[in-house]
């Protein structure tokens, strides 16, 4: 009997322990990260808010306690809106006008400081009729109020249009617009009271040639603008002396035909662009990052992958994990745009496969994004023809992967 014992135990053993490796080798594989998107719902409509009138535009910001910042012009270019939501994005507070202006408040963008500090910019064409200048006005009590609208362009003689802001580490204020065939750029140091005189970063191009320009700043305090001409290439250029100098443009797009460049800074320092590449004779979305200033950029990566279909207006976040998030427009054979979204844990263009973030029946375009402290992504965009603005949550599951 005992030699029996003897004889059946090892065999026991071993599989006992052949069971517990493959069980560890399952817990110790790598894990996969499941995006996970709220369902989308609408912050604002033209039906009943405003009065059946168009509304579009929509922009986005995070304050440092999670709260979601949005603002988007309504009423036929008339207003800018702007609404805030405390829980993540299940609710969204009343809108509320703080353009104040009937006519002509157009492409508001969205920035918050360290602080809380709110701080809106928009064209606005009030002051002098067909010539718009860029407005801006601040909140530093969650939007509660504002302050009086104040114009930071003034080029009464010229068309200044399509600002965009961004905010450093000590709280100071970047603003970049399209003025005739240049890129302004002003700085304000305390709170938006005071501005730098602005001044052109671009160069000159022809009239009506430039598109919305971008602009980031990173820890340090560089600032980094970014632009595209008509029919030409993408430029970036830098200032590491709080705007006082910036230095030469050069090109982000391999001197490819290209629009609509959009840049995010990572905690590192490492510059990510993106923008549509339009030298296949479609529209791709394609993607690059520098590790040395935006002296030098990677071969891009195309992160769309739409083949024929268009893909536009890429828009460009990096949470504080170093997750990469890009959201555009793409639009089908039918004419129907809809939002798409992707994701990549690294600089290698490793990026997920796009999911369609908007999926509605109706369209879904001119999307823009946030990231928060907790690392959770925000999304607007525009529902419709100009019909309402849908907000969408992204959340990142940890999921290990089991082997069947």
């Amino acid at each position: 009997m005992k030699k029996k014992y003897l004889f059946v135990l090892p065999f026991f053993v071993i599989f006992f322990l052949a069971v517990s490796c493959a069980e560890t080798q399952r817990l110790q594989q790598p894990v996969t990260k499941k995006t996970v998107w709220t369902e989308p719902i609408a912050i604002y409509t033209s039906f009943p808010d405003a009065q059946g009138q168009p509304v579009s535009n929509p922009s986005v910001a995070v304050d440092p306690k999670g709260a979601i910042e949005v603002v988007w012009w309504a009423k036929g270019f008339g207003e800018v809106y702007f609404s805030r939501s405390t829980d993540g994005g299940k609710n969204f507070s009343k809108a509320v006008n703080i353009s104040n202006t009937p006519l002509g408040s157009d492409h508001p963008a969205i920035a918050v400081d360290a602080n809380g500090a709110i701080n809106v910019v928009w064209d606005d064409s009030s002051l002098v009729p067909f010539r718009p200048e860029i407005l801006f006005t601040r909140s530093t009590d969650e939007g509660a109020t504002w302050s009086a609208p104040k114009n930071i362009s003034n080029t009464p003689t010229t068309s200044s249009s399509r600002a965009n802001i961004a905010v450093d580490n000590k709280g100071g204020i970047s603003v970049v617009w399209v003025d005739g065939g240049r890129v302004l750029f002003t700085r304000s140091a305390d709170g938006g009271l005071t501005w730098l005189e602005p001044k052109s970063v671009s160069g000159q191009h022809g009239p009506n040639g430039l598109y919305s320009p971008a602009v980031t700043v990173d820890r340090g305090g560089g600032i980094y603008i970014a632009w595209s001409v008509a029919n030409a290439l993408s430029f970036i250029t830098r200032s590491m002396d709080s705007g006082a100098t910036f230095s030469s443009p050069i090109s982000i797009s391999a001197e490819k035909p290209t629009l609509n460049p959009n840049l995010a800074v990572d905690q590192a320092g490492t510059i990510y662009a993106v923008w549509s590449d339009a030298s296949s004779g479609t529209l791709q979305v394609l993607f690059a990052w520098s590790k040395d200033r935006g002296d030098t950029f990677s071969p891009p990566v195309n992160i769309s992958r739409s083949g024929r279909i268009l893909a536009l207006e890429p828009r460009i976040a990096v949470d504080p994990n170093g997750m990469i998030w890009v959201a555009w427009t793409q639009i089908f054979s039918s004419g129907l745009p809809q939002v798409f979204m992707a994701s990549s844990s690294g600089v290698a263009g490793d990026f997920s496969q796009p999911v369609n973030l908007s999926f509605t029946a109706g369209n879904g375009w001119l999307s823009n994004l946030a990231v928060g402290p907790a690392g959770d992504v925000d999304v607007v965009w525009e529902k419709s023809v100009k019909e309402a603005i849908f907000f969408s949550k992204v959340t990142r599951q940890i999921i290990p992967v089991r082997t069947p």
